[in-house]
């Protein structure tokens, strides 16, 4: 029983320790952490977007328009060229070679086209 009562503190102690607090959420500037239910994430002040705490900070997205054929710079949090139809050249964000070494470290953000 003792023993049983030791690994019990014990687990206890590594889960409170584990677990994310907002004190600990490192986000990017326009982003703050927020404590959702068990979960804590950066969440956009402007676009509302969810990243989890400590994710590199993206490259800056920048589309080309359809009509100007001007860049357009999208907010912070933002991964692809994406809008009403038609409106940018492509879906993907330049510089290409940067944001391919962020998306190969997180590819759940890369835009899937079916």
């Amino acid at each position: 029983m003792k023993y049983f009562l030791v690994i019990v503190v014990l687990a206890s102690v590594l889960a409170v320790t584990l677990s994310a607090t907002i004190e600990n959420c490192k986000c990017w500037e326009g982003f703050e952490a927020e404590k959702e239910g068990d979960d804590v994430h950066c969440r956009g002040t402007k676009n509302h977007r969810i990243f989890p705490c400590d994710t590199k900070k993206p490259p800056t997205c920048t589309c080309v328009d359809e009509a100007t054929k001007k860049d357009v710079v999208l907010d912070l949090g933002e991964t692809a060229c994406t809008g009403l139809a038609g409106k940018y050249v492509s879906l993907s964000c330049k510089p290409e070679a940067e944001w391919d070494a962020w998306l190969k470290e997180y590819p759940q953000y890369r835009l899937q086209i079916n």
